[in-house]
């Protein structure tokens, strides 16, 4: 009962874990910009638009970094495009932002391997070969996730920093990062993930314990067998016909 509801435990915990993987590659919380001008500010930055800095006291421009799409908000219009448009982006440590490609390819690879967990963690018919297989491809899975939350989370916090003296620069002008959710729902996913690769390693123990303390069947020699061993055969028929 105890291992019954280990495996059930097990495969809820995997399918947690890519759920909310596949929550963060969905939701545009990798990378988060704001920034707000006041009127001095745009009329500095705009001197040939007549009027704007009566017409407008603030504009606040906002951007949101997906793994496959970037939303961008200027007031009130707003407009979304795929990052495969800044894959040419020279990005690294000038920019400190790291490749869109090498994004898309570390959240698929992911996906991809704790997919293929849930499936073996499917609570019917359980082996220990199974659980064998999702201690082994976990960590894997764990290797590319790792990699994508700590590069973002590292970018993350050196655009942060540099912004914040840019902040000081522009005086009453707000300018700054918002908290990336979606490295936060990465995070939580893998997680639950390692939650499931320890119950699997614990349910991977037991299993191959049942097995080792599982009772051999007899086998039953033939005659052929009596006969090789030195027992002659009417030697027997003769006990049984004379049990006294």
């Amino acid at each position: 009962m105890a291992t019954k509801s280990g495996e059930i435990l097990c495969f809820v915990f995997v399918a947690i874990g890519i759920g909310f993987w596949v929550s963060a590659m969905a939701t545009p919380g990798w990378f988060l910009f704001h920034i707000t001008l006041d009127s001095s500010s745009l009329k500095t930055l705009f001197p040939g638009v007549t009027g704007i800095s009566t017409r407008l006291t603030k504009l606040t421009i906002s951007e949101k970094w997906g793994i496959f799409r970037i939303n961008t908000c200027i007031a009130d219009i707003c407009t979304s495009y795929s990052t495969h448009l800044l894959e040419n982006l020279n990005t690294g440590k000038s920019t400190h932002l790291p490749s869109t490609l090498e994004m898309k390819i570390e959240s698929v690879l992911t996906a991809i391997l704790v997919a293929l967990c849930l499936i073996l963690l499917i609570p019917y018919k359980p082996t220990s070969k199974r659980y064998l297989a999702v201690v082994i491809i976990l960590p894997l899975a764990g290797l590319p996730s790792g990699i994508l939350i700590g590069r973002t989370a590292e970018a993350n916090a050196s655009i942060s920093s540099a912004l914040k003296i840019l902040q000081l620069l522009l005086g009453k002008n707000n300018i700054g990062m918002d908290l990336p959710y979606s490295i936060l729902l990465g995070a939580a996913g893998m997680l639950f993930a390692t939650f499931s690769w320890v119950y699997s390693i614990v349910l991977f123990i037991k299993l191959r314990k049942i097995s080792s303390q599982r009772p051999q069947t007899p086998q039953i020699q033939n005659t052929a067998d009596v006969y090789n061993q030195g027992i002659p055969l009417q030697n027997i028929y003769t006990v049984l016909q004379n049990p006294h």
